[in-house]
């Protein structure tokens, strides 16, 4: 997380986000894990989110959106966690609160449906 900074200020946000990319690193359906957000504009502070950006290979898509429960277990043990609304042509978002708090925004895309980066994500794979 060395390329996160300021991450090291908030050490629930970072050991969260380290067993996600590892998670996510580890599954060869995912291109990408993106960090948005504040952390990634770094001017995050105890209240903020994690904002991932997770991006499934096309035809991996449905499955790696069906195992969110197994993916936010893996993480950790979640206090409460739901699944937003699909929005129409963009992610299905997974949100997640976890001991600390920290809150945990997984917002999933197809491979297909992502363009070039903006200045501010970091990405990771």
């Amino acid at each position: 997380m060395d390329n996160v900074p300021g991450i090291d200020l908030l050490p629930a946000h970072c050991a969260l986000l380290e067993r996600a990319v590892d998670h996510f690193r580890n599954d060869g359906r995912v291109t990408a894990v993106i960090l948005g957000g504040s952390l990634a504009r770094s001017i995050a502070d105890f209240y903020s989110d994690i904002d991932l950006y997770v991006v499934a290979r096309d035809g991996f898509f449905d499955a790696v959106f069906d195992e969110r429960n197994a993916a936010a277990l893996a993480l950790g043990s979640p206090l409460f966690r739901f699944t937003v609304d699909a929005i129409p042509g963009g992610s299905r978002d997974y949100i997640i609160t976890y001991p600390g708090p920290v809150k945990l925004d997984l917002m999933y895309h197809r491979e297909s449906e992502i363009g070039p980066l903006r200045s501010g994500p970091v990405a990771w794979r």
